[in-house]
């Protein structure tokens, strides 16, 4: 990170503000069985000073990226939340202002037998590998027979496709320091945020 951040203010000295983008997985355009997880290219890897772990999760309970015909990984991996708030901090201390852009990459490979919901009914079988993340929709999806959009079922997948990236969470804390994260439940106890 020191490497490419010396780099890029070299090429670009005038720079004053950079994006974080931290990638983590969804497996399945249908949103109600879709999960959001933070993925690893390795599933056993020893790693120093730090243990990997992202929201909890450690390496071993991490997606595995999807491989290639050659066995290689088809995306990199979620980088560590200590790594995440290392490279935030030695950017602001470089002076530069930090966007944190948390990012879905759809981890859905060729030959899948995932049910398309963009089929009647969501009858037909396997989704397009590696899909645009936009394309997560209800199931049947708007404008195929058996749709459920605009329905309690859609609300209901919809509400599953957003609890299944974990906890419900926020970012407190003054800006332009590094932010806790907060758990939202705590926030409404707290009488901090709306129910």
């Amino acid at each position: 990170m020191v490497v490419a951040l010396d780099r890029l203010q070299a090429m670009a000295p005038k720079v004053e503000s950079v994006s974080l983008v931290v990638a983590w997985f969804g497996n399945d355009l249908r949103a109600g069985d879709c999960t959001i997880r933070p993925g690893v290219e390795v599933s056993e890897k020893t790693t120093s000073p730090q243990t990997w772990s992202v929201n909890g999760v450690s390496r071993a309970g991490a997606h595995l990226v999807s491989r290639d015909d050659q066995d290689r990984p088809v995306y990199g991996g979620t980088p560590a939340d200590f790594a995440v708030v290392q490279a935030i901090k030695e950017m602001k201390a470089r002076g530069l202002r930090v966007t944190f852009y948390p990012f879905i990459l759809m981890d859905v490979p060729p030959g899948n037998s995932l049910p398309s919901p963009y089929s009647d009914n969501a009858a037909d079988m396997g989704q397009p590998a590696f899909p645009w993340r936009g394309r997560i929709t209800c199931s049947p999806a708007a404008g195929f027979a058996g749709t459920v959009d605009k329905t309690a079922t859609a609300a209901s997948q919809v509400a599953a496709f957003f609890d299944s990236a974990g906890p419900e969470r926020r970012a407190t804390g003054a800006c332009g320091a590094w932010c806790c994260i907060t758990p939202i439940s705590a926030q409404r106890r707290a009488g901090s945020m709306p129910s």
